[in-house]
């Protein structure tokens, strides 16, 4: 029985060991393709990273920018409402200068009837 015992468990060890072999052999043969494999997936682990990099800046870029144009805007509607008070305040007094360029149209052409 004990020798039994022991074919046996040399036999089991004798399969381990050749598939433990046959698994590290693999590795060794493969291990230059796993190595690149695993590169190429850092690496486009990277440039995933560094598009939501860009893309996140470009987001803010393109917000700064709108800002800027929005406030720029602003600035000229403030410009054209000043510019619409001026007018209107020039045009009430020239409609007030109008109406005594009327009277005094009206006393000079008195005063030229007077004197023919």
């Amino acid at each position: 029985k004990r020798s039994l015992l022991i074919r046996i468990l040399t036999r089991m060890m004798k399969i381990k060991q050749h598939h433990a072999m046959r698994v590290w052999k693999d590795k060794i043969k493969n291990g230059a393709k796993y190595e690149q494999r695993q590169k190429q997936i850092i690496h486009k682990m990277l440039k995933s990273y560094l598009n939501i990099g860009w893309q996140t800046w470009r987001s803010y870029d393109v917000a700064a920018c709108t800002a800027l144009s929005l406030r720029g805007n602003e600035q000229k509607q403030r410009h054209i409402k000043l510019l619409f008070g001026q007018l209107e305040k020039l045009t009430l007094y020239l409609k007030k200068q109008q109406v005594e360029v009327e009277v005094m149209r009206e006393s000079v052409q008195l005063q030229a009837q007077a004197a023919r």
